[in-house]
């Protein structure tokens, strides 16, 4: 189960970390993403234990949830000529 350690730096602001291993087992990855308030830490931590302690799906490690443009979705598509 993920877990949240919140990490306060010297010039006084803070963060909280979430942080979980791979799969969940004592083998898997240290994993960690680190957000600037609880209520977003809180959320992302239920997305990371809904599928059993992996990434959620479309995330990027410090960007969040990243949609592919609209260029990328158009090399996406396959096209057959019949």
């Amino acid at each position: 189960m993920a877990s949240i350690r919140k990490r306060v730096h010297r010039y006084g602001s803070t963060a909280h970390q979430v942080r979980w291993r791979e799969g969940g087992s004592r083998e898997g990855a240290p994993q960690s993403e680190v957000f600037g308030s609880e209520p977003e830490a809180v959320q992302f931590k239920a997305l990371v234990d809904a599928p059993g302690q992996h990434w959620p799906t479309g995330w990027v490690k410090g960007e969040g949830v990243v949609q592919p443009s609209e260029e990328e979705k158009d090399k996406s598509v396959v096209s057959f000529a019949t």
